[in-house]
C-alpha cells in the first residue's frame, strides 16, 4: 500500500491468492484477479512484491503475464523494479519467474532425497495405509496400528484361515463399521505394509524391506493370504522402453497428431537400420532415425545462452537464490506459528475428551486429521531450510546444461531422453517429413526465454563495446541488485 501511495497508483482490490497459490497452476483465486482485471477497464497494473510471488511456475507465469501485457495490463514487483524503458525489461521480468521454477527444483531435489533416505532406513514419511496413525518424533516417523486396522486385522485372518470370499469379507467389515469395497480389499490385501514390510519407488523396482512400523499381521499370515488369493492377478507393469527410438511417443505426425512409431529393418548382412514410421492414412511417412535423431540435436542446441551471458545469468540466479533463502526462513518461522496453533488444538481436543464432552473415536479422528496436517507442516518446513553450500557448483551446472541439450540428449540414455523431451517439449513435437524438419506444437516456456535472450542479444550492437560491463549494467540497471554490489 505504502508503494502504491509513493507512486500514485489508485488500488482498486488487494489479497488475491492463497496459501497455496500459484504453486505448480494458475490457482482459483489467481484466475478470478486474471478475470477481474482483465474485464474492468480501469485497471492497468498488477503489483506484488516479488514476481515469484506473481506465479512460482514459469511457463504459468510467463503466459499470464504475456496475456496481461497485450490487455494493457502491467506487472510492477515493487521489490525488483525494472525500467520498461530496458531493451531487455520483458526478458529480465521472465527471468526473474524461472528464478522461483529453479528454486522449487532445488528444493524438491533435496526434499526427495530426505524422502529416499527416510525410505531406506524403513521409515514411511507419508500418509500410511488405512488402519494406521503417523505422528513423528523428532525426525523419526511413527506408524502405528490405529482402532480401524484392529477390525482391519479380521480381513486378513478370514482370508487366511477361512478364504472367504472378498465380497463376504466386505459385507463383514462393512457391518463393523469399517467402510470398505472390493477393489480396496483387494489392494490392503496384497499390500506387504501390513507384515512388517515396505515397497516404494525409491526402492527400485522389486525391492522390498524390513520396515520399522508396527506390524498388523505376521509374516506367516501375509503369506497365506497371497496363496489364497493366488491366480487373482491383476497389477501389472508394462514398460515400453526402446533404446534405438527415444522419439518415440514425442515426434507427432502434422496431419493428425498421431505419435510415430519405430521398426527395424535389418539387412542380409545382418546389420539393423531403425526407421521411424507415421501410421496415418494418407500421409505415408518413413524416415531414418538417425535423420530425426540429428534434427533433434539441432533443435535443442538452439535452446542456449550466450556464453557472454552464462556468468551473469549464474550471478543473478545465485544472488536470487540466497535472497529467497532469507525469505524461506520467515515462512519456516510462519509455518512453526501454524505448527503451534495444530498443537493447542489438539490440546483442546484432549481436554474435552479428558471432560468427557466427546468420545474417544471422535477425539482419535480429530487427532489423527491434524496430526496429517502437523505433519504435512513439518515436511513443508524442512524443504524451506535448504543447504546452500553447493549452490555456486549447482547453478552453473544448470546453466551449462541448458546451453548444451543437444549433447545431453545425445549421450544419454531412453528414459534420460525422454524425460529431456517431455520438459522441452511436453505435448510433443510435429515432424514434416516432407521438409525433414520439426513443427513445434509447444515449447517449455523457460527454454522459449533461453532463445529469446540468445535472440534479443544477438540483434544488439554491442560488438564495439566492453561486453562485461555492459552485461552488468543490464542486470544492475533492471533493479535486481544494489547498485554497490559490482556483480
Amino acid at each position: 500500500m505504502e508503494y502504491c501511495e509513493r507512486h500514485g497508483i489508485k488500488v482498486k482490490k488487494c489479497d488475491y491468492g492463497a496459501t497455496n497459490e500459484s504453486a505448480k497452476v494458475a490457482g482459483e483465486k489467481f484466475l478470478e484477479m486474471v478475470s477481474e482485471v482483465s474485464k474492468d477497464p480501469e485497471v492497468n497494473t498488477i503489483v506484488c512484491y516479488d514476481y515469484d510471488r506473481f506465479s512460482r511456475n514459469a511457463s504459468e507465469g510467463i503466459m499470464w503475464k504475456t496475456k496481461l501485457k497485450n490487455e494493457g495490463i502491467t506487472l510492477i514487483a515493487i521489490n525488483q523494479p525494472i525500467s520498461q524503458d530496458n531493451f531487455f525489461a520483458e526478458s529480465i521480468e521472465n527471468m526473474m519467474i524461472i528464478v522461483a521454477n529453479m528454486d522449487n527444483a532445488a528444493r524438491k531435489h533435496k526434499c526427495t532425497e530426505g524422502m529416499k533416505e527416510c525410505i531406506k532406513r524403513g521409515e514411511w514419511y507419508s500418509r500410511p495405509p488405512l488402519g494406521y496413525n503417523s505422528r513423528k518424533e523428532g525426525k523419526k516417523h511413527i506408524i502405528t496400528v490405529n482402532e480401524k486396522g484392529k477390525v482391519l486385522r479380521k480381513a486378513f485372518e478370514w482370508k487366511a484361515n477361512e478364504n472367504l470370499s472378498n465380497e463376504e469379507i466386505v459385507r463383514r467389515l462393512n457391518a463393523r463399521g469399517l467402510k470398505m469395497y472390493k477393489q480396496r480389499l483387494s489392494e490392503i490385501l496384497r499390500n506387504p505394509f501390513y507384515c512388517g514390510y515396505i515397497e516404494h519407488k525409491y526402492l527400485g523396482e522389486g525391492v522390498r524391506i524390513k520396515g520399522v512400523q508396527e506390524p498388523l499381521i505376521s509374516e506367516e499370515m501375509f503369506n497365506k493370504v497371497q496363496e489364497n488369493l493366488e491366480g487373482n492377478h491383476d497389477h501389472y507393469e508394462h514398460r515400453d522402453i526402446t533404446p534405438e527410438f527415444p522419439l518415440k511417443k514425442t515426434i507427432l505426425c502434422p496431419k493428425d497428431g498421431s505419435a510415430y512409431t519405430g521398426y527395424i529393418v535389418r539387412k542380409q548382412n545382418g546389420q539393423t537400420f531403425p526407421y521411424y514410421k507415421a501410421n496415418t492414412k494418407g500421409y505415408p511417412a518413413n524416415v531414418s532415425a538417425s535423420t530425426v535423431h540429428l534434427a533433434y540435436i539441432d533443435l535443442l542446441d538452439q535452446y542456449k545462452v550466450p556464453e557472454e551471458l552464462q556468468c551473469i545469468m549464474e550471478d543473478v540466479l545465485t544472488d536470487k537464490f540466497y535472497e529467497k533463502n532469507d525469505k524461506d526462513r520467515e515462512e519456516a518461522e510462519e509455518i512453526e506459528k501454524q505448527i503451534e496453533g495444530l498443537d493447542k488444538k489438539m490440546k483442546g481436543i484432549r481436554l474435552k475428551y479428558a471432560l468427557e464432552e466427546i468420545d474417544e473415536a471422535t477425539c482419535n479422528d480429530a487427532i489423527a486429521v491434524l496430526e496429517e496436517k502437523k505433519a504435512d507442516l513439518s515436511r513443508e518446513a524442512d524443504g524451506l531450510n535448504e543447504d546452500l553450500s553447493n549452490l555456486t557448483e549447482y547453478v552453473g551446472t544448470t546453466v551449462a546444461m541448458s546451453s548444451h541439450l543437444g549433447t545431453w540428449w545425445s549421450q544419454n540414455d531412453f528414459e534420460t531422453c525422454q524425460s529431456i523431451q517431455k520438459l522441452v517439449h511436453p505435448r510433443g513435437i510435429y515432424w514434416d517429413n516432407e521438409n525433414k524438419c520439426y513443427l513445434t506444437v509447444e515449447e517449455n516456456a523457460v527454454f522459449g526465454l533461453f532463445r529469446s535472450i540468445s535472440t534479443d542479444y544477438e540483434d544488439v550492437d554491442i560488438k564495439n563495446q566492453d561486453k562485461s560491463c555492459d552485461l552488468s549494467c543490464l542486470v544492475a540497471g533492471a533493479g535486481l541488485e544494489p547498485a554497490t554490489s559490482g556483480l
